[in-house]
């Protein structure tokens, strides 16, 4: 299938090489490293701040094994570090692990697999949405609610031709909504060569907080995306929709927003070139991100050699709340893959 034509400096900023099927690789130790120096420039500061920054770094354990008639067993544990202080990542930025799963994949009808996996939204929209290394995110995931990885999943996925399917489900026993399913997720594409389209639903279950005004009413993603791929360049559009709850019961969501994203790459040579523009719309007064939030990013990728890649990205962002409401923010970056 000509799937995720987007080259090999921006589709893998996220994710990691897939399994072949019917292999038996034993134990592979594989990683990343990838740093910058970062400069934070937004309104609100009186100056610029400019630091070492790390970029998702990891290190991690994958292999397969040939069950035979098709089948083969596949396994992956995957760890954040802080490359920039040379450290597994602390406790206070988050987990350290990223992924961890073990599944079955199968020739005929495809994977099924159980840990911590990217989502089923993130797999067929979501890696279009946002293809950049991390400043993509401000529109996608903190405006949109966009999701990467979910843990304590169950998920399938196949291919079918120019089809693609994806399924999970999450059971995480401490949720306080729900004993049993509190979040599930489906995803279809369907790619006939230079064309693209992929669309993705997901909903999760969330706890009543009167004091910041929501309700147990579910939270809803939406996502469609078209993308044409030429022989150097691709051009996507692609639309979210995160709705939630209606606490006061009047009729109106306490959480209802849509986001617009155009995005294309065009790559010459050994350099690879990217441009996205988003705009939100905000429909509930008084929401952190203002009524009409945009985002501009801008990023360049220069493969050194086929592991190791030269990058800028930078962003602006009007998150629409007030007069000193701008984030500027600029990374000069080296990464390196093995």
């Amino acid at each position: 299938m000509n799937k995720k034509i987007i080259t090999l400096a921006v589709t893998s900023a996220l994710t990691v090489p897939q399994f072949s099927q019917a292999d038996d690789s034993g134990p592979i130790l594989y990683g990343r490293l990838n740093l910058a120096i970062g400069v934070n420039d937004d309104a609100v500061n009186e100056s610029a701040v400019v630091d070492v920054t790390n970029v998702n770094s990891r290190f991690g354990i994958k292999g397969s094994e040939d069950l035979g008639n098709g089948l083969s067993a596949i396994y992956m544990y995957e760890f954040s570090v802080n490359a920039d202080e040379g450290s597994l990542r602390s406790a206070t930025t988050g987990k350290n692990q990223r992924l961890s799963y073990v599944g079955i994949q199968s020739e005929a009808f495809g994977t099924l697999a159980i840990g911590s996996q990217w989502d089923s939204f993130y797999d067929l929209v979501g890696t279009y949405l946002d293809p950049t290394y991390t400043l993509g995110y401000f529109g996608y995931s903190s405006f949109a609610a966009g999701t990467y990885r979910i843990d304590n999943s169950i998920k399938y996925s196949g291919d079918f031709g120019p089809v693609d399917l994806s399924a999970t489900i999450q059971m995480d026993g401490d949720n306080e909504v729900s004993d049993s399913i509190d979040r599930w997720s489906v995803a279809g594409s369907y790619d006939t060569g230079p064309f693209m389209v992929a669309v993705a639903y997901e909903t999760e279950k969330v706890a009543d907080d009167p004091q910041a005004g929501t309700s147990d009413d579910p939270m809803d993603l939406f996502g469609l995306i078209a993308m044409y791929t030429g022989e150097n360049y691709d051009l996507l559009a692609g639309f979210q929709t995160y709705t939630q709850g209606d606490s006061n019961n009047d009729g109106t969501d306490d959480i209802d927003r849509t986001l617009w994203t155009f995005s294309g790459h065009y790559t010459i040579d050994n350099t690879e070139y990217f441009a996205q523009y988003s705009f939100g719309d905000n429909k509930v007064p008084g929401d952190d991100w203002g009524e009409s939030p945009d985002q501009i990013v801008l990023g360049v990728y220069h493969n050194l050699s086929s592991r190791t890649i030269l990058w800028f990205e930078g962003t602006y962002v009007d998150t629409d709340v007030a007069e000193n409401s701008e984030i500027r923010r600029y990374l000069f970056g080296l990464r390196h893959d093995f």
